[in-house]
């Protein structure tokens, strides 16, 4: 049995998940973009099976979405496949898939907090005060 990961200091993160299906009807195809994040990429679960990233799904995928459950064979990054990019807020991602597609799971740092302002004294009426939190 699973036990749940228990986090003893707050951890906050971004979770994404980037995949590339062949159409119908299709034997493969190509595909190559390039992502950008609010926050630099932490890392990649790309495993040439796709077991790192269906293992992570129960924590990390998103609450009501319908997962496979298990890796399968060729389901991540295969030796044709490559990205780069960790470290920073673009990730370049290069699949050749094969039916039924690749998938990778993408972790980013928050967005940063924008800078606030000190609220001034009330004497100060010229200026005025906000905070805005972007992610």
């Amino acid at each position: 049995m699973n036990e749940p990961l228990i986090y003893r200091n707050a951890v906050t993160f971004s979770s994404h998940l980037i995949l590339l299906n062949v159409s119908d009807g299709e034997w493969s195809t190509f595909g190559e973009n390039e992502w950008m994040f609010s926050g630099p990429v932490i890392g990649v679960m790309s495993d040439v099976d796709g077991t790192l990233e269906a293992q992570s799904t129960p924590l990390l995928g998103a609450p009501g979405t319908d997962y496979p459950r298990d890796g399968y064979y060729l389901r991540g990054m295969e030796d044709n496949d490559w990205y780069r990019g960790v470290g920073t807020t673009r990730l370049r991602v290069s699949f050749f898939v094969w039916q039924p597609g690749d998938w990778i799971r993408v972790i980013t740092a928050p967005a940063p907090v924008a800078s606030a302002r000190p609220v001034p004294h009330p004497a100060q009426r010229r200026w005025s005060a906000s905070c805005a939190r972007t992610g």
